[in-house]
């Protein structure tokens, strides 16, 4: 079976500034991969290159077996390739339901938006308490909930997350994370970047390793939790 999502010999430059040299990368249909890695390891590089925010030096792209690099960013949402950002990226005067309506607005089935709507609300009830309040009152937990909901709305086949517990309150991780948990066993298939890499190697069933922009390691999960490299760097129990 071929993956939903390969990459091949990805490099992405910043300048003189090698991000990303030589990635390849594979996610199945239905899987839940994370990227692992210390800031700078290149790990958002690729997820913005793979949703068309950056423009890749060299590589090849293939999401559902269509070659990606000439579609632009708004045409791979459509195709049901959705990014959840670093900093949630809400738009701050529009309204919650406002938002998410924004994550549906190339999609021509608006008869299914207000069940949809309810999905979102049924999995972050507090958004559907403040849907008509304006996004950028909101604390970072509800905001990142919203950037969620919103890409959700977009009824992605692969949802990428960068970063999703940066900067919350343990309490709100748990629930994001209870989340992305459920919308897995929807059938959405996951590629998340994530600092907490103990949490990411929990709710996923790969992990790559990335060390300066390049992949070091690739194993399940559970054996990431055991070996002593993963376990040193980036577990915090120096391999103990």
């Amino acid at each position: 079976m071929s993956p939903l999502l390969q990459v091949r010999n990805l490099c992405v430059h910043y300048g003189g500034i090698k991000a990303v040299e030589g990635l390849n990368l594979d996610v199945m249909e239905g899987e839940r991969v994370t990227l692992i890695g210390a800031n700078g390891a290149g790990k958002s590089s690729t997820l913005k290159a793979i949703a068309g925010l950056v423009a890749p030096a060299d590589g090849v792209l293939a999401y559902a077996g269509q070659a990606l690099r000439a579609i632009p960013a708004w045409q791979r949402v459509g195709k049901g390739l959705a990014l959840v950002p670093e900093g949630r990226g809400v738009f701050n005067r529009l309204t919650i339901e406002e938002n998410l309506l924004m994550g549906a607005y190339h999609r021509k089935d608006s008869e299914k938006f207000p069940q949809e709507l309810d999905h979102v609300y049924s999995l972050f009830t507090r958004l559907h308490e403040r849907r008509y309040q304006q996004a950028g009152t909101l604390s970072g937990g509800e905001q990142q909930m919203l950037a969620i909901g919103r890409a959700l709305m977009s009824r992605p086949r692969l949802l990428m997350l960068d970063e999703p517990s940066m900067g919350l309150a343990p309490v709100m991780v748990e629930k994001i994370f209870s989340v992305i948990r459920k919308i897995a066993e929807e059938g959405v298939t996951l590629l998340l970047v994530e600092q907490n890499a103990r949490l990411a190697l929990e709710v996923c069933d790969r992990a790559y390793v990335m060390e300066s922009g390049q992949v070091v390691l690739v194993d399940t999960a559970s054996a990431c939790m055991e070996n002593p490299m993963v376990r040193s760097a980036y577990l915090g129990d120096g391999g103990g």
